[in-house]
């Protein structure tokens, strides 16, 4: 059996192609469990529509927003089956997802996770990113594992089926790490627990421009980071050797990724953005010449638009070239999945100005 967790707060069109998602797998032995963040809106009435007509759904509202990371980390905690995931509202699970895990939990079983790639999708429907097909197929076992995570990157885990146990073993999401939160819960899983990976992709993930992940909060975004490293630190558990390399490749990883955060930013004219990368370039890691580097870039796109304009179709010309890459991954997208991911109307019988 596994449990569906699905954290929800005023998305119910997108809630129900989640729920419908998971209806559509080909293993039909889990339960959905719904966690209703006190949306006030029709939220409620359209997981009636799904519970009337299937036991396996089951509906939790709060009667205040708890704020995300409790509500998901609830979920968790009432897990009773063997095995979960949990589902984003506006996500989607491809049909075949729970069939493989079953089968890899078979042929690995002392695998604590299963991971399969995640297509990123944008609202046109536009395959961005394959994430996660840079794992080849296999049983990870620690420490190796929490190297190669923190080298390869971690999972999006609406692409992810855990088991149970480790609610207990490693605890729940750390809400002190912000948006970064799954990415501690994995490594501190790869720290001490075998995992596995399959290579055909087991969902989607519905990227907008509007995301954390297109907007950082450097505020939250740096201290959550720091946060994780200092976590390996003193998990004396690990040996020092691979405390000291791990912590230095997510620094190093941590450093690119503001150093692109600066540059985009200043494609985009978000020089406040660009800014802030460029702090804490130069207070958090010592790093004068990559945050004098993403200054200038700035000041350049802001003064100088020619620059700013030959910047921007340097990014443009990335993109294209990897949408041609993605090309054959569209095309199945387009051919198995894109009814999948087409919002649909509300239910019939649920009302727009129905309450939760």
């Amino acid at each position: 059996m596994i449990t569906v967790v699905i954290p929800t707060y005023r998305r119910p069109r997108l809630l129900a192609r989640a729920i419908r998602s998971v209806l559509a797998q080909t293993d039909p032995n889990f339960a959905v469990c719904v966690y209703d963040n006190a949306s006030g809106d029709e939220t409620a009435a359209v997981v009636a529509t799904f519970m009337a007509d299937d036991r396996r759904i089951h509906y939790c509202a709060h009667q205040t927003n708890i704020g995300a990371t409790a509500n998901i980390n609830q979920g968790m905690d009432r897990v009773a089956s063997p095995y979960f995931t949990v589902l984003s509202d506006d996500d989607v699970l491809l049909p075949t997802l729970f069939e493989r895990a079953m089968a890899t939990y078979a042929r690995y079983p002392d695998a604590m996770f299963v991971s399969s790639p995640v297509l990123l999708v944008d609202p046109l429907g536009r395959v961005l990113k394959v994430d996660g097909s840079q794992w080849p197929t296999g049983l990870y076992r620690p420490p190796a594992g929490l190297s190669d995570m923190v080298d390869l990157g971690h999972f999006i885990w609406t692409g992810t089926v855990f088991r149970r146990e480790l609610v207990q073993q490693v605890g729940v999401l750390d809400p002190a790490i912000g948006s970064s939160a799954d990415l501690d819960f994995q490594l501190r899983i790869a720290s001490h627990h075998p995992f596995a990976t399959v290579s055909e992709p087991g969902a989607l993930f519905s990227w907008h421009p509007a995301s954390p992940s297109s907007h950082p909060d450097l505020d939250h975004f740096w201290p959550g980071w720091q946060r994780i490293i200092d976590k390996i630190r003193a998990d004396e558990a690990l040996p020092a050797e691979v405390r000291r390399v791990v912590t230095a490749r997510i620094r190093g990883r941590l450093m690119k990724m503001l150093v692109l955060v600066g540059l985009y930013a200043s494609t985009r004219g978000r020089f406040d953005d660009a800014a802030g990368a460029a702090d804490v370039l130069r207070r958090g890691y010592r790093a004068p010449v990559a945050s004098l580097a993403v200054r200038a870039t700035a000041a350049l796109a802001r003064w100088l638009p020619p620059f700013r304009a030959a910047l921007r179709f340097c990014a443009l010309r990335i993109w294209w070239r990897g949408r041609y890459r993605l090309r054959p991954v569209q095309l199945d997208f387009d051919r198995r999945y894109r009814q999948l991911f087409r919002v649909p109307p509300l239910p019939s019988g649920v009302r727009k100005d129905s309450a939760a």
